[in-house]
């Protein structure tokens, strides 16, 4: 983000300017322009007698992500439970589950060294159905909950609230709704590698319910059948 940042304020910027802009070592912005460059947010050009650096239209729309703070805050939690993993390799919902939250050390740095426009999409996604789901909870409405509050909600939801609107006293919950609206926002590559790796609605309603608890917590609720 750094870079696209960068990059976002200018037309275009040497490999020493965006060097100089964002702080980053030699190596690091070696790496992270070449993966830039694979994932089609970064093209190299030659501009006059110099090579430069640009925004494509992919990265010009990443650099301004208008996620909110919370959202922002989600899809950093949502990074370090192993999320992008649901895009790498296919699980079954019990492992999508008990698999997460401690990833291994190698899928992370591997997570992380393929973390692309697709991986971002998913993350802004999951956050985007984590927040807005959640229409009230006790004496707050949608936009004044923090992170606290939103995995309360979530916590006391039954396993059926996937499926339709709950709204009773303390709580009002709509994930279909929020579904339809963000999913048809999503890109088709994105669509694409959901359905062979079977994330639909009920599995990452799932999945994002069993995010909201401690993994302790997590695998007793599972050998009761509760997640």
């Amino acid at each position: 983000m750094k870079i696209l940042r960068a990059l976002a304020d200018m037309h275009a910027l040497s490999f020493s300017e965006i060097l100089e802009k964002t702080g980053l070592s030699t190596a690091t912005l070696s790496k992270y322009l070449q993966i830039l460059e694979g994932t089609r947010e970064v093209e190299k050009k030659l501009e006059g007698a110099r090579i430069v650096y640009a925004l494509t239209p992919i990265g010009r729309r990443e650099a301004h992500s208008t996620l909110t703070e919370l959202e922002n805050v989600v899809v950093r939690k949502l990074y370090l439970y192993g999320a992008t993993l649901d895009l790498q390799k296919k699980r079954g919902a019990i492992e999508l589950i008990l698999g997460a939250g401690i990833p291994a050390l190698k899928d992370m740095v591997k997570s992380f060294s393929l973390l692309g426009t697709m991986e971002r999409q998913y993350l802004n996604f999951l956050a985007e159905l984590y927040v807005h789901s959640v229409k009230k909870f006790l004496d707050k409405v949608e936009g004044e909950l923090n992170f606290i509050e939103l995995r309360a909600a979530w916590q006391v939801l039954e396993l059926a609230a996937w499926n339709k609107i709950i709204d009773k006293e303390g709580l009002i919950f709509d994930f279909k709704g929020t579904w339809e609206k963000y999913y048809g926002m999503l890109g088709d590559e994105l669509k694409g590698r959901m359905a062979e790796m079977s994330l639909n609605e009920e599995v990452i309603f799932r999945k994002l319910r069993a995010f909201s608890f401690p993994a302790k917590e997590r695998v007793r609720l599972v050998k009761k059948g509760l997640l």
